[in-house]
């Protein structure tokens, strides 16, 4: 990084590395909800795990704020 902030070169390995980082947060997530027991978690509950994994990776290619009902109401990217 140089004092004029980053290359655009820069950028685009930040924004890469951040897409990833959601994308492997989300099928994390996914993961977990569909290999629980019925007895741990309900279908409603894991309806839930899946939206909020798919709106984590819609804030990172958005870009944009992306209202939740979990503890992030509201979260934004900007790169």
């Amino acid at each position: 990084m140089s004092a004029q902030g980053p290359t655009s070169g820069e950028a685009k390995e930040a924004y890469k590395l951040a897409l990833f980082q959601a994308a492997e947060k989300a099928a994390r997530i996914v993961e977990e909800s569909l290999s629980s027991s019925e007895t741990d978690t309900s279908e409603k509950s894991k309806k839930a795990e899946v939206k909020r994994a798919l709106e984590l990776l819609a804030i990172v290619e958005g870009g944009e704020s992306v209202q939740s009902s979990d503890s992030l109401s509201s979260t934004t990217l900007s790169l």
